[in-house]
């Protein structure tokens, strides 16, 4: 809604952001003990909205962390939703997807 680089309040939201993001991560390894379910998709929205944030500081001209973050993030994010899909492709062909429990 602006013209040039994001002002500090959207700066200080991105921070937010990374800091849930690393909350995320440490709960990764209990996350992994659990039974995979098509319910892993729910964090597929936070996994790319984040690196799509960074990425669209750097188009308009933010310069600094981000942007050192913005591609480190953008792989991450599609290792997560690569590794998300195949689990779920894997239930699939498995015949567990919609399995009834």
């Amino acid at each position: 809604m602006t013209d040039g680089p994001p002002d500090r309040f959207v700066q200080m939201l991105f921070g937010y952001a990374l800091l849930q993001a690393l909350v995320m991560l440490r709960l990764v390894p209990w996350l992994r003990q659990q039974a995979f379910s098509p319910a892993a998709w729910a964090y597929t929205f936070g996994v790319s909205a984040l690196p799509l944030a960074a990425l669209r500081f750097v188009e308009r001209g933010q310069a600094g962390p981000i942007s050192c973050l913005a591609i480190p993030l953008f792989i991450g994010a599609n290792l997560v939703i690569g590794w998300i899909t195949l689990q779920t492709l894997r239930l699939a062909f498995t015949g567990k997807l919609l399995s009834q429990q």
